[in-house]
């Protein structure tokens, strides 16, 4: 399945528990950006994974030494630290405290199966694991292809109605789950946000933009709620179509799941705008987006962070993008105002994203060898046949340069015993993703020599300059790829008495090759 349009997975558990009561918090985080087919890796799976320890850590509440990252590893890897930290919570129940777990996942699921490179975790067993566990309370959140699948049988809700209320003010017990699509739909990573669409929603409601009540702290609910709808919004206009986030939760209690609270971390960044737009909150590098926020004129957007040096950036509706570097330190708070921001020239987002730095990025190569058909290629409607090799290297934004090399030969039944022509083209082209294959277009221009084997046994050679236009279909196979082409050019060349001539030149190929991405 096509998960780069961007697509990832997550689960996430959190508890709610007794304000007086002493909380020990366990999270397993995975992130795993190859599935089953290695040639749809996803790009932000595991980057991901390590965003959600650093808000857990940063504002959840859960000590770093209880935080688990699990990146590029398999399904035994991922039940082995579940396992592991299960029996930790048994421990700790049995001395009589308070305990929370979160699980996070990213990477490819397809059917009911989580991919973990060539491994698969079904569904079925983190739901046990979360089910199951000795947490007091779980809550999950499944970022990833039809992970509505996870709850779909368990009467899950798809939409915005959400209301879950168990307070930390009380003794609660049970389970939540959110998972980022419905059961038959996509979920989508962006290379302009960097990140799985719903994890990164997600991620920046827990850093305070989705603190809707203003006093401080996230609620599940509030999660929730921002993440449905800038995930809803931010995918509606995608090619694969809106992803609905859905819902089950078996919790007992009343009042609200605290996820996490902006006065752990003590560092505030604090945003006021001039007019209506987006904040975006970068590292110092300008290559990681830490939060997303939306901006109101005149009322500060907080995103509370690490201390450290941030860029913040300002979008608004029309594209203009507005730059300030803010330091941030331990325990305080850093306003910008909007006569602090700068204009900045928008450059071309590829690859990994890089919303306003370009970088070089992910290349898919292609390699293959094919059989070639040309008709007209010679004067009298003649046809010959041969064979052909090319490798072609398509850039993130579909453009694909690329050469080939080609050979035909046909018999000749005039004064010579036949031709052969061999030939280099240089070209570039397009190509377009559909659901199960690739449409591709290109023109190409290059040099052939046509060597002609007198009947005296003398062999003459005669350059020409050749063009050529192709479409043609493209079937993945995994690392393979089949491609079906057909193409309409030219040739000119010296003929003995006539001069230089220009043939019609009409082709058809079919080749066989093998991709990989970097």
């Amino acid at each position: 399945m096509r998960a780069w349009i961007v697509i990832g997975i997550g689960a996430v558990l959190f508890a709610a528990l007794p304000a007086g009561a002493a909380t020990r918090k366990y999270a397993v985080l995975i992130g795993n950006n190859e599935g089953h087919d290695p040639s749809e890796a996803l790009r932000f799976a595991e980057q991901d994974a390590r965003k959600m320890g650093a808000v857990l850590s940063d504002l959840g509440g859960f000590a770093p030494v209880d935080v688990t990252v699990l990146e590029g590893g398999d399904a035994d890897g991922a039940l082995a630290a579940l396992r592991a930290t299960e029996k930790r919570l048994k421990d700790q129940a049995r001395a009589g405290e308070k305990t929370m777990l979160l699980i996070y996942y990213s990477g490819h699921a397809e059917g009911d199966v989580l991919e973990l490179g060539r491994s698969s975790l079904p569904f079925s067993k983190l739901s046990e694991a979360l089910r199951s566990s000795a947490a007091d309370v779980r809550v999950a959140f499944v970022d990833s292809c039809e992970s509505g699948r996870l709850i779909a049988l368990k009467g899950g809700r798809r939409g915005p109605a959400f209301d879950i209320r168990v307070t930390d003010e009380i003794n609660s017990r049970g389970y939540a789950i959110v998972t980022s699509s419905a059961g038959d739909e996509l979920s989508q990573e962006s290379a302009e946000i960097r990140g799985a669409v719903f994890t990164h929603f997600l991620v920046s409601a827990l850093r305070g933009a989705g603190d809707e009540s203003g006093d401080g702290r996230v609620t599940l609910t509030e999660a929730y709620r921002y993440a449905y709808a800038r995930t809803l919004a931010r995918t509606s206009r995608t090619a694969a179509g809106g992803q609905h986030p859905m819902y089950d939760f078996a919790l007992q209690g009343r009042g609200e799941v605290v996820l996490t609270s902006t006065e752990r971390s003590g560092s505030l960044l604090s945003v006021t705008g001039d007019a209506p737009g987006r904040l975006l909150v970068l590292d110092a590098k300008a290559e990681s987006i830490v939060a997303e926020s939306e901006v109101t004129a005149g009322k500060p957007a907080l995103v509370a962070v690490s201390p450290g040096t941030y860029v913040a950036c300002l979008v608004s509706p029309d594209g203009t993008v507005r730059e300030a570097v803010a330091r941030v330190e331990a325990g305080g708070r850093t306003d910008l105002l909007a006569r602090d921001f700068a204009s900045v020239k928008l450059e071309e987002s590829v690859s990994k994203g890089g919303l306003f730095r370009r970088e070089t990025g992910a290349l898919t190569h292609r390699i293959g060898v094919g059989g070639l058909w040309r008709l007209f290629a010679l004067k009298g409607g003649v046809a010959s046949y041969g064979a052909t090799a090319h490798y072609r290297m398509e850039l993130p934004s579909g453009f694909e340069p690329g050469a080939r090399l080609t050979w035909t030969t046909r018999e000749d039944v005039g004064l010579s015993t036949g031709y052969n022509d061999v030939g280099l083209q240089l070209g570039a082209g397009w190509v377009f993703g559909l659901k199960l294959l690739d449409l591709r277009a290109a023109l190409l221009a290059g040099y052939e020599h046509m060597f002609e084997d007198d009947r005296d046994g003398k062999a003459r050679g005669t350059p020409a300059f050749t063009y050529l236009g192709l479409v043609g279909v493209e079937l993945p196979l995994g690392p393979l790829y089949a491609t079906v082409e057909a193409g309409v050019g030219g040739r000119v060349f010296k003929v003995v008495g006539e001069g230089t001539v220009h043939r019609l030149d009409v082709q058809a190929v079919l080749s066989l090759g093998w991709r990989w991405i970097e």
